[in-house]
């Protein structure tokens, strides 16, 4: 499966790892899988690793598809912050869209370059 995740931290920290070429249906198998799952805390941070990634194929329109699924479940869906690690400019437009896009949703996210800065933002209390 192209992208998985874990929940650490007593379901405080949800970590997704994308692997080959990242589609909108595989995101959206995983939102319906995470709005499910009973050990994901409401209050969470979420860290998304692009980096195992060969590239992705999300259009404007299945973009904002993953954005509406996302509104379906906001108390389970959406983290307290989100960190996008990528691994090159591969993933750039959709991690600064979602990025921006973010604020609707209340939610303070960055996009990083190395797992270290990633995980030591989530884990601060700086937004």
């Amino acid at each position: 499966m192209p992208v998985q995740y874990s929940i650490r931290e007593n379901g405080g920290f949800l970590h997704i790892k994308a692997t080959g070429k990242l589609k909108s249906e595989d995101i959206n198998d995983l939102l319906q899988k995470l709005s499910k799952d009973n050990m994901l805390r409401n209050e969470h941070v979420t860290l998304v690793d692009t980096t195992g990634a060969e590239g992705e194929s999300l259009t404007d329109t299945e973009f904002t598809e993953v954005l509406k699924m996302l509104s379906e479940f906001p108390d389970k869906l959406i983290a307290r912050k989100l960190a996008i690690l990528i691994k090159d400019k591969r993933f750039t437009k959709h991690a600064v869209k979602y990025q921006a896009l973010s604020s609707d949703f209340g939610v303070p996210a960055k996009v990083f370059n190395t797992l270290f800065e990633a995980t030591t933002w989530l884990m601060s209390e700086k937004d």
